[in-house]
């Protein structure tokens, strides 16, 4: 059980030190384009694009490869990746090599998120809670990036600021190859034999669905979400942040603590409640779109999103039986596909028919997709019951005190990563 545990405390600091950096970087990369190089709208437009493609590309590929090669290898490569990217924005001349920059860091993402996701899921049967503690060190290391990096942008500008990131990478891929060896795929199969992506993917298809239609409603109204806040409110950006830092807060503290939740509500009502709860939240902003208000709700969905996502995730791992990377790979790349869809559209609603209707239509994607949830689960044939926690790894608590690094400093996506 130690053992397990320096594994699963190996990968949660990696996912700090790189979640932080690439999650400012999001946030940061369309303001930067505008004002440092020039860049137009539409440009910009497309540099996002190529990130998101080059994802969605290497995201089946870096599920095979976290079947068939050491996943911590896999995954820092993924993070070095990452710390090229950096660099390549830090020195970029202009929105071309920015473009090039984007393509990496969307390749990067693709294996360092798959390759550890799969190997945190091999490690449920020892940790049940593996996944609550992951994504509490994940927003640990984006609340802790937030705060360093927009304090730091003031005094050193974005440049330097990008070499910050590309280090904290670094430190990511340092800690992953040091623990090579220990992220060996297992050599099973499922329980007819077959472990390939057409197999994998057709047992998760339903599954699949569900989870490309609610992070597209997720992902798309937190688009639409700081539109409004900046056209409706004229707030800058480092007040919409701050709007969410009560939410991100939730994030960091609750996830091994709402696991407990998820043991008493089951597997099935523990996704559907992540859902209600955004359609509740996305109703009640198309009422009361108030900046204090929007903060407030933003905590509860927080809230639910800490007691359904890591349920979700382990229900991927567990359905992938013998093809853990695959399925964690199919599960990646549908999130990513269905906020590449929808983000578009409910912009272009928010521009046309209005903010209202946008959030009728998220509302509407998050109330189909809890009702498919317990139909979804049931063709999965998982058991209801989620199995105890255990105290392997570190606490939530260690992690952030030694860390100060798609779908977001803890604003609503549908895609944490990409």
């Amino acid at each position: 059980m130690a053992d397990v545990g320096a594994r699963l405390g190996r990968l949660r600091y990696a996912a700090a030190l790189a979640s932080g950096p690439t999650e400012v970087m999001d946030f940061l990369l369309p303001l930067w384009a505008a004002a440092d190089i020039g860049a137009t709208p539409a440009a910009i437009g497309l540099v996002v694009a190529i990130e998101a493609g080059a994802s969605l590309a290497v995201r089946p590929v870096a599920g095979v490869l976290a079947d068939r090669a050491d996943r911590q290898l896999v995954a820092a490569i993924g993070a070095a990746l990452y710390a090229a990217a950096f660099v390549v924005y830090a020195v970029a001349p202009g929105i071309v090599v920015v473009g090039l920059g984007a393509a990496v860091g969307g390749a990067g993402g693709a294996l360092f998120w798959v390759a550890l996701r799969a190997d945190v899921g091999a490690r449920l049967e020892q940790d049940p809670a593996a996944y609550a503690r992951l994504l509490s060190s994940e927003q640990a290391g984006s609340l802790a990036a937030f705060v360093i990096g927009l304090s730091l942008l003031g005094s050193i500008g974005f440049r330097p600021l990008f070499l910050v990131g590309a280090a904290a990478c670094g430190a990511a891929m340092a800690l992953l190859l040091g623990g090579r060896g220990t992220g060996r795929p297992e050599r099973r199969s499922g329980a007819d034999g077959r472990t390939g992506l057409r197999y994998v993917g057709g047992r998760l298809a339903p599954l699949l669905a569900v989870t490309a239609l609610t992070a597209g409603a997720e992902s798309g109204l937190a688009l639409v979400l700081l539109l409004h806040l900046q056209a409706a409110f004229e707030l800058e950006p480092q007040q919409i942040a701050l709007l969410f830092l009560p939410g991100a807060i939730v994030l960091v503290v609750l996830p091994e603590r709402a696991y407990e939740l998820a043991i008493r509500l089951g597997r099935a009502r523990s996704m559907m409640f992540s859902l209600v709860a955004g359609a509740l939240f996305t109703a009640s902003l198309a009422l009361l779109d108030t900046p204090l208000v929007v903060a407030a709700l933003w905590m509860l969905c927080a809230a639910a999103i800490a007691t359904a996502l890591p349920v979700e995730q382990a229900t991927v791992a567990q359905a992938s039986a013998g093809s853990l990377g695959r399925g964690v790979g199919l599960y990646e790349t549908a999130a990513l596909l269905g906020a590449v869809i929808a983000s578009p559209v409910l912009a272009a609603v928010y521009g046309g028919p209005g903010w209202r209707i946008a959030c009728a239509i998220a509302a509407a994607g998050f109330i189909l997709g809890a009702a498919l949830v317990p139909l979804v689960v049931g063709m999965l044939g998982l058991s209801d019951q989620l199995a105890p926690a255990t105290d392997a790894g570190p606490r939530q608590g260690d992690v952030g005190a030694a860390d100060s690094d798609r779908r977001h400093g803890g604003a609503p996506s549908g895609t944490e990563d990409s």
